[in-house]
Order: C-alpha cells, then sequence, then structure tokens
C-alpha cells in the first residue's frame, strides 16, 4: 500500500482542503455519539458494535485529518494517512485495517463476527478512539 502523501495524493485518495476546525469539532462530536451508541448495545449484536465502534474511530480520524487540512475518499487512505502523519502509530493502523476487514465482511458479505473476536476488537477500537479523543482535544 502507498507509503507516502505523495502517492495518496496522486491517486486522488486525498486532497488538500482548507482547514475546517468547526466541522472538525463536529465530526469528533459525532463520532463521540456514534460510540456511545454502540457502547449501549455491545452485548445485544457483536458485529454491529465492531461496526459502529471501527466507523467512530474513522470519524475520529477523518476529523484529525479535516484539521490537518487534508480530506480522504477511502477508509484505507484515511487510515494510512493518519499513519503517515503519526497521528496513530502502525500497530494502530493495523488494527483498524483488521476491523476494516471484518466490517466489511459483515456489512457486505453478511458475515458475522465470531462473538469472543469482536468483543476484543471493540475493547481495542474503544482504547483506540480514547487515544484519538486525547490528541483532538490538544488540536
Amino acid at each position: 500500500m502507498g507509503s507516502t502523501l505523495e502517492y495518496w495524493l496522486s491517486r486522488g485518495e486525498l486532497r488538500k482542503v482548507t482547514p475546517n476546525p468547526d466541522r472538525a469539532t463536529r465530526m469528533k462530536e459525532d463520532a463521540r455519539k456514534r460510540l456511545d451508541f454502540y457502547a449501549s448495545r455491545k452485548t445485544e449484536w457483536p458485529s454491529i458494535t465492531v461496526e459502529g465502534y471501527y466507523e467512530a474511530c474513522r470519524e475520529l480520524m477523518d476529523s484529525l485529518l479535516l484539521i490537518k487540512g487534508y480530506k480522504t475518499q477511502s477508509h484505507v487512505a484515511t487510515i494510512t494517512t493518519c499513519r503517515l502523519l503519526n497521528i496513530i502509530t502502525r500497530d494502530q493502523e493495523n488494527l483498524m485495517n483488521v476491523a476494516r476487514e471484518h466490517r466489511n465482511r459483515f456489512k457486505y458479505r453478511a458475515e458475522e463476527i465470531e462473538p469472543e473476536l469482536a468483543h476484543g476488537l471493540a475493547k481495542k477500537l474503544n482504547q483506540l478512539f480514547i487515544r484519538l479523543e486525547k490528541k483532538a482535544s490538544c488540536l
């Protein structure tokens, strides 16, 4: 996968935009609401919980990119760009990619995520969300 910002810019999957702190703040608030909503339903449907936690993390990552003046056109570009800008670590990038793959299988192929795996992913995604939220509060 592309390992430079220039790669993603040249493919059109990453664009430079005017930083928009107000919109980024609204996105952060929406991400928190999404996470809280899915957290309250963890045991009801583990696969949908993972999807919700993943989306909340991705939305928060998108808000951090917007503050830095970037907008992406794909989930992979969001995740990779956040690592390239040191918003997330390589381990966190790997977590997001694993969650993305499971989310896609669930969403597009109706493949349920095993409950034990789903709970583990949700826990790790929640921890990532908390770290991202701390970074967002510093900007």
